[in-house]
């Protein structure tokens, strides 16, 4: 009994790991930035595992803080767009660091223009994204067939006598 009980944690460990919801933030945090009448910027881990309530940083040139921020639950964020010039923004979640610099358009030391009453509408992305439990049942189910496989292979296994 204590050897099935053995080969049932060695799979679990094996196989159970990397089949978490969790083991997904332990990877390297992304931030894409799109710039147009607003910036916006989607900070994701692998796997497209959102960067939930990131803290958001952006920089000019200089050094100055321009903006600061915080993703939302999908890792989204939209903001005014800055005067024209070089920018660095940073994200940081759970530990994790993405920089990513970019470029608002026009003439350097030009004064931004007023976001159109349009602008204030959050912004949509239509990529599909898998919810965190549903991953983590499905990890959970994955975990509790192959357990079961492996006890009745070994019951299979065992002489009669």
């Amino acid at each position: 009994m204590a050897s099935v009980r053995g080969f049932v944690v060695g799979i679990v460990a094996v196989v159970g790991v990397p089949l978490t919801a969790s083991v997904a933030f332990a990877h390297k945090l992304f931030a894409d930035v799109k710039v147009g009448e607003t910036i916006q910027l989607v900070a994701y881990f692998e796997e497209d595992v959102p960067a939930e309530l990131a803290q958001v940083t952006v920089t000019d040139a200089a050094g100055q803080t321009v903006f600061t921020g915080q993703t939302d639950e999908r890792g989204m964020l939209q903001f005014p767009k800055p005067a024209p010039g070089a920018y660095t923004l940073r994200v940081r979640c759970i530990g994790h660091t993405a920089k990513v610099t970019f470029e608002v358009p026009g003439p350097v030391g030009a004064t931004p223009t007023a976001p159109a009453a349009s602008d204030g509408v959050p912004v949509v992305f239509t990529e599909e994204r898998v919810d965190a439990g549903v991953r983590l049942a499905l990890g959970v189910g994955i975990l509790l067939g192959l357990s079961l496989v492996s006890w009745l292979m070994l019951r299979r296994r065992r002489p009669t006598a």
